[in-house]
């Protein structure tokens, strides 16, 4: 149906109940509402604008999984759609994918604008799983001499570098230090409490078969639970130290 049916206003009209709709934060109304005006729409420049603002609508509206299925091929798309979709994939936790959208782009190609854009929302990606923090280091390694023109992202770099100053724990050295010494390597994670109780439920329950040797079925019972303690503590010291890295992890990427 032609707009003219609607008034000559209709347009005007239309953007008012949109921007109404936005601000109340109604996004699937407003999305409705904008694929309505995207129909009356014959200005190509307009239409893509309104398009890019309906896919925003569904980013704000938590639908990630709509917005990825309705930007199907994203090399054919905006800089600014590509990163609004690595978000969606990065809130859906899909960080290589993520990384997938904006991996086609040079920087040396990019103005000093989109290198920084594209850096950021790329490093997040990388940031967001440890294993792939090796991927950043390169992408950093090949793209320098371009992305150091921008001195805030030459910081960043700085601060992402720090990475290598942090002392994570090994999980194996963990786990062999508890082997030797219950409750040892929860020490060697910072763990203290834990290491206290490890060494308290080993230490009790061998003291206890000891004090009741007398009574087998007891003392048996005693260290079969003893046996069972000691085993946990192994177990426990390894999860204290994956615990561990993933604090300092965290608490590197959040300070990035």
């Amino acid at each position: 149906i032609p707009s003219i049916a609607y008034g000559g206003d209709f347009i005007k009209k239309q953007e008012k109940l949109i921007s109404s709709l936005y601000k109340q934060k109604n996004y699937f109304g407003t999305i409705g509402e904008a694929r309505r005006l995207l129909f009356h729409e014959t200005n190509p420049q307009r239409k893509k604008e309104i398009t890019y603002f309906i896919n925003a609508n569904y980013f704000l509206g938590k639908q990630y999984k709509t917005l990825i299925y309705t930007i199907p091929s994203y090399k054919k798309k905006s800089i600014q759609t590509n990163i609004m979709l690595s978000q969606a994939y990065l809130k859906l936790k899909f960080a290589q994918e993520g990384i997938k959208t904006l991996q086609h782009y040079k920087y040396k190609s990019l103005s000093l604008l989109f290198r920084k854009k594209i850096f950021i929302r790329k490093s997040e990606l990388y940031l967001f799983d440890r294993s792939l923090i090796n991927s950043l280091f390169e992408e950093i390694r090949k793209n320098k001499m371009y992305l150091e023109k921008n001195s805030k992202i030459k910081k960043m770099i700085k601060d992402i570098y720090q990475y290598n100053n942090i002392y994570f724990r090994s999980t194996y050295v963990s786990m062999v230090l508890s082997t030797i010494i219950p409750g040892a390597g929860q020490i060697y994670s910072g763990k203290y409490i834990d290491a206290l109780l490890s060494i308290a439920s080993v230490a009790g329950t061998l003291y206890g078969a000891y004090y009741f040797r007398e009574n087998r079925q007891l003392a048996g019972t005693l260290l079969f639970f003893s046996a069972l303690f000691y085993v946990g503590n192994i177990y426990g010291a390894y999860n204290s130290a994956k615990i561990k890295n993933k604090s300092l992890f965290n608490r590197f990427v959040n300070k990035i």
